[in-house]
Order: structure tokens, then sequence, then C-alpha cells
């Protein structure tokens, strides 16, 4: 399907092959999003809307300067694995503090 971008305009055979990549390694964004979004939702249904929001809050504030040190080191691709990376931790956070939440009743 991508091929069909090859000789319109200045994309290349490379340009393609990156772009091809970068969405390969944006699937745990894919994963990892809609996990959590399930997760805050089980949240949700409980009645407790502050903790999906401080965990999610925390998470994306560490990312922030996370995100332009891997971007000056790694590029677009870098990027796009940080990415994966940050929103598998925010549902491991989610699902960690669920879990430990629900030993305690």
């Amino acid at each position: 399907m991508l091929e069909l971008l090859i000789g319109h305009g200045s994309v290349t055979t490379e340009n393609v092959r990156q772009l091809w990549w970068i969405m390969i390694c944006l699937g745990g964004v894919f994963v990892g999003g809609a996990a959590g979004q399930i997760s805050a939702c089980s949240y949700y249904a409980c009645g407790d809307t502050k903790s999906p929001t401080v965990i999610s809050l925390i998470t994306y504030t560490v990312n922030i300067p996370v995100k332009i040190i891997v971007y000056n080191f790694y590029s677009v691709v870098g990027l796009a694995v940080l990415m994966s990376v940050y929103f598998m931790i925010d549902l491991s956070c989610l699902f960690f503090y669920k879990y430990q939440f629900s030993k305690n009743e």
C-alpha cells in the first residue's frame, strides 16, 4: 500500500521504508492506548475519577523532558518507540495502582 506513494513528488523508497518503521514502532501506542482507555474506564465505573487522572498526569509530565532528549538523540523513530513505551508504562501504572487498591479493600 505504501508503495503507491513512491514516485509522487519527492517521496522515495527510503522515505516509505522510514514511514513503515515509524508505524511499526507506534504499535505500542495502539495497544497501550486502547488498553489504557479500558483501564481508566474501570476506575470511572467504580466512581474513582481522581486516580487515573493523577497517574496519567504524572506519567505525562515525566515523559515531556524524556521526549525532548530522545528526539535529540534518536530522531522520529526514537520518539515513536518512546511513545509506545510511554503508553505501556501508563497502562502498567494504572493496573498496578488498581491491583494495590483492590487488595486493600
